[in-house]
């Protein structure tokens, strides 16, 4: 039976010449400016956008987006003949680390199909591509500081869309996310396409460029209320999703960010935000952050999702069950879940699926784009690079918290955490 976007064909014919021709348009703008793809691109990937028109899933926008923005950027780099980026030791790295769970995939997985009958290299797909322009794209400080703005709208983006949907509108296709206390119901911030803790670790990753942004804006009274306003708005969106794992986010942040800002008006302002915080929450909100040992997924049951993986690594220890296939073994190594759950442990999860030499690889990514951070951090402390050695500061800030996201979350194919370490890169590429 054919797909209908529409109740007619020929408005369907209309709805496609129509995104065809947006396609063709964006693959021009791509191939003149790259940057410009890239921008469209991240906020597509972070915000989910296409989730909000009907039946998009079945053409895969991310990946069509991405694909176009790849295709664009190559004849742009053909025409002007300028290098093209992807040596050094993140990119084989990262590229050792994909072809590790794609041989693992297409090897050991029962299917390589994934429950909404996506393609399982998909993620990773998205990832490499979403790395590669960005090493390519990003040419100098005014590209750099166009995709931190983009990183910013996105966030922001989130978080109201995040609010709307929440407590105005309802989520589309009806589903919502509820923590119970004491018989009352409270709804968890989250929107289409973002669960509650996805919004939350987005925003606290999100949260020091926002800080960076605001302290570059020093004459701007303007602006800088502007950011002051994102700042309260990404806390309050973090807390409003109930999330754990988010809280610890925040600590982090605010550890991170305050650690170099001792001056008097940021301990006022985060005095006054902690006394605004501690009076808007419910007592629901901190029964549920001192409560771990819930038996949900989120609390005790977790604890079983991670010996279920353990189990995995003593049995398989060199090559795991298979890349994306800890769903549907989670059953025979638990003895207990039978729902079909993710690792909600990115270490253990990678170790579980692909063995621990792919994991091996992929901290060594990690531990060269800390090393990477510390170059740029130490060498760039004259006044003439203070803006790189802030930016460092900030995407160090940033990484860590992606890091320990990846503690109760799977993180191994977030498109956020990729662009981090391209941008870092980049960084250094510039500096130097």
């Amino acid at each position: 039976m054919p797909i209908e976007l529409t109740d007619s064909v020929i408005a369907d014919l209309e709805l496609l010449l129509g995104i065809g021709l947006i396609l063709f348009i964006f693959f021009y703008l791509v191939a003149r400016q790259p940057v410009v793809g890239l921008v469209c691109f991240i906020f597509l990937v972070l915000t989910r956008a296409h989730e909000y028109i009907p039946h998009s899933e079945m053409f895969r926008p991310s990946v069509i987006v991405g694909l176009i923005m790849l295709a664009g950027l190559f004849l742009n780099l053909l025409v002007t003949r300028q290098t093209l980026y992807f040596t050094g030791t993140q990119s084989l790295l990262l590229v050792v680390f994909i072809a590790f769970c794609w041989i693992s995939l297409f090897a050991q997985g029962q299917t390589i199909y994934g429950p909404s009958r996506r393609l399982m290299i998909e993620p990773l797909l998205l990832v490499s591509v979403s790395f590669f322009v960005t090493l390519n794209a990003v040419r100098s400080l005014r590209d750099f500081r166009i995709v931190l703005l983009t990183l910013f709208v996105s966030g922001i983006t989130i978080a109201l869309l995040t609010l709307i949907q929440s407590f105005l509108t309802g989520i589309m296709y009806g589903y919502e996310w509820i923590y119970e206390s004491g018989g009352d119901l409270f709804t968890r911030a989250g929107s289409v396409g973002i669960n509650p803790n996805g919004v939350a670790i987005t925003l606290t990753a999100l949260l020091p460029l926002v800080f960076f942004l605001f302290d570059n804006k020093r004459n701007a009274a303007f602006l800088k209320t502007f950011y002051l306003v994102n700042i309260f708005l990404f806390v309050l969106v973090t807390l409003f999703t109930y999330s754990r794992a988010g809280f610890v986010n925040l600590i982090v942040a605010f550890i991170l960010i305050f650690r170099k800002r001792l001056g008097f008006k940021y301990v006022i302002g985060l005095a006054l935000l902690m006394i605004a915080i501690y009076n808007i929450m419910p007592n629901a909100f901190w029964e549920r952050m001192a409560s771990p040992g819930s038996t949900d997924i989120t609390g005790q049951g977790r604890l079983l999702i991670w010996q279920a993986a353990l189990n995995m690594i003593q049995t398989h220890p060199l090559n795991g069950v298979g890349y994306a296939q800890f769903p549907f073994y989670l059953s025979h190594y638990s003895g207990e879940i039978r729902k079909a759950l993710s690792p909600h442990n990115t270490y253990l999860g990678i170790a579980a699926e692909t063995g621990l030499i792919s994991l091996a690889v992929f901290l060594s990514l990690i531990l060269a784009t800390f090393f990477d951070l510390r170059q740029l951090m130490r060498k760039n402390l004259p006044i003439t690079d203070i803006w790189v050695a802030q930016a460092s500061d900030v995407l160090n800030a940033g990484f860590i918290i992606i890091l320990i996201s990846g503690l109760t979350d799977d993180i191994t194919g977030w498109i956020l955490l990729y662009i981090y370490i391209a941008l870092i890169v980049i960084l250094k590429r510039i500096a130097q």
